[in-house]
């Protein structure tokens, strides 16, 4: 069984069948009665592109709730921690296997991160059709 992730936002733009939603991500102090006098306490503004159901209508600046699913925030952790970790202690491995110093395989280990973040990037108009939110319902 899936579980889902939940956001409240609003609308900041939409054209066509997707609509740009900025929701306001806060630490978990945030929600401290202190955290206005706190500096520990942070929150950022986060733009998501969102698709909308056949038929469904947001306004601008309309409140609303966006839904997707856990599942996606596992798969955006491997693609950016997991493989590229993986990736880089194989190139130490083969550097190793070969004999070279550890600077170049340090370096070697940099480098083939590098390229699969630039490959991954390519990718992102494939990645983007993936990871996506929808929005649930409008907050009265």
């Amino acid at each position: 069984m899936s579980q889902n992730i939940e956001h409240n936002g609003r609308v900041v733009s939409q054209e066509g069948d997707c609509a740009e939603v900025e929701i306001v991500s806060t630490s978990a102090c945030g929600s401290c009665q202190a955290a206005k006098l706190c500096n520990a306490a942070e929150s950022k503004r986060k733009l998501v592109k969102t698709y909308l159901v056949p038929g469904q209508t947001v306004a601008l600046g309309e409140e609303v709730t966006i839904v997707g699913e856990e599942s996606m925030g596992l798969k955006a952790a491997v693609l950016a921690y997991v493989v590229p970790l993986i990736l880089m202690l194989v190139t130490l491995l083969i550097s190793h296997a070969f004999s070279l110093s550890d600077l170049i395989g340090g370096i070697a280990a940099l480098v083939v991160a590098g390229i699969y973040f630039v490959v991954l990037r390519s990718f992102r108009s494939r990645l983007d059709k993936t990871f996506q939110f929808r929005i649930k319902n409008q907050i009265k």
